[in-house]
């Protein structure tokens, strides 16, 4: 669902903050903090589902993947996914390759 509410997992990596998965298993629950990782961009980030399970990983050479959290729930059968880059501090441009 793309509702505000919804179940969802993200996965993003800073240079200040290192690697960063937040996600919520059921509508309307708090979003929360999985996990953090040190470890900054740039960094390969995938998130991957098998059945019910959503897994987010990061990998330096895009070859040899970390996994970082899995998140179970029950998924519906259509999951949209959404791609973002930010700077994570005001006035600052942020750069992102979409490979």
């Amino acid at each position: 669902s793309l509702d505000r509410d919804a179940a969802f997992l993200a996965a993003s990596v800073t240079a200040d903050k290192g690697v960063r998965t937040y996600g919520r298993a059921a509508a309307g629950d708090g979003p929360a903090l999985e996990t953090a990782l040190p470890g900054g961009a740039p960094q390969y980030v995938k998130v991957a589902r098998a059945g019910d399970t959503l897994t987010a990983s990061v990998s330096a050479d895009g070859e040899n993947w970390t996994v970082v959290t899995s998140l179970q729930a029950a998924w519906p059968a259509t999951l949209y996914v959404g791609l973002f880059s930010a700077a994570g501090q005001n006035g600052k441009a942020a750069t992102a390759t979409i490979d």
